[in-house]
């Protein structure tokens, strides 16, 4: 293999660049969208539903997955990096999501204060994820807590991260990987705090070498807010007892105050005694970006 089938060769593996997160993200919305517009074609009723949602949009990941992992020659074990993270990681995951889900919130009250979200489309969103019967709160909560966290992670925390990482460099790595997570929600209020979500929950890959502790933090980040709301309330969401809950207790300065005191104290427990490192060090020595001379591009 001469030097210049040996450059490709890396390119491959290395990817995928931004150009290409780019194009396969929008292969996964194209894909989502013309599988729901086929899907409520056959059906009398337009009504959401979280669980036929989820399936849509896992269905759409797992497309892109397939032609990513294809696209780079790198088996798929090494790029999604599954590996056992330690207990202790694990176990911290459930107090830095609610701290994190307590932060972000603040984080995206400015924008929300300045073009406030319709009430329309507020009032659509809390009753897609309003479960009145126990059978709601499986039909809620496998999608949005179980499969779209498995999802979503294994695309931005897995592929795209690792293609990033090996091209770019750690921290440009997680700014493109968390900008992308925000775009790809598609709630310009809730922006800012999808994309510190998405830094923390790629900075926990990195951190402990291990797509385990961001794919639970995410399924837990979602599952409480889903609890938040069934509790916030006291009976189906209607547009002024969603107006009440903006004024609960968890968006009170106290509550942002010791959830960020939290958040903080949890990261630096992280730094003090998470050493694995990130999944892909190894590829990250043998991809730094030069080979015989020459820049990857």
């Amino acid at each position: 293999m001469d030097d210049r089938e040996h450059l490709d060769q890396i390119g491959n593996q290395t990817r995928p660049g931004l150009i290409e997160a780019i194009l396969l993200l929008l292969v996964m919305g194209l894909a989502t969208l013309v599988a729901m517009a086929a899907v409520m074609a056959g059906r009398r009723s337009y009504d959401l539903d979280m669980m036929l949602m989820g399936l849509l949009e896992v269905s759409a990941i797992a497309l892109v997955l397939l032609i990513g992992v294809r696209r780079t020659g790198v088996s798929a074990g090494r790029i999604f990096a599954l590996r056992t993270a330690s207990p202790t990681a694990l176990l911290a995951m459930a107090p830095l999501a609610l701290a994190m889900g307590i932060v972000s919130t603040a984080l995206d009250a400015p924008i929300r204060s300045i073009v406030p979200i319709p009430n329309d489309l507020v009032l659509k969103m809390a009753e897609v994820l309003y479960p009145e019967t126990t059978l709601d709160w499986f039909r809620i909560l496998i999608p949005a807590a179980v499969l779209v966290p498995l999802g979503e992670e294994l695309l931005f925390r897995g592929l795209l991260l690792r293609g990033f990482l090996l091209r770019y460099g750690v921290t440009p790595a997680l700014a493109l990987s968390s900008l992308l997570f925000a775009v790809i929600h598609f709630n310009p209020w809730g922006m800012i705090g999808y994309f510190t979500v998405g830094w923390l929950l790629g900075w926990l890959v990195l951190r402990t070498g291990s797509l385990w502790p961001s794919i639970l933090m995410h399924g837990l980040y979602n599952m409480f807010a889903i609890v938040q709301l069934k509790t916030s309330l006291e009976g189906p969401p209607t547009v002024e007892a969603l107006e009440a809950i903006t004024r609960s207790w968890w968006e009170s300065p106290l509550s942002v105050v010791v959830a960020t005191v939290a958040l903080v104290a949890l990261i630096l427990l992280f730094q003090r005694t998470q050493h694995a490192g990130h999944p892909w060090r190894d590829e990250e020595v043998i991809y730094s970006g030069r080979i015989g001379g020459q820049d990857l591009v």
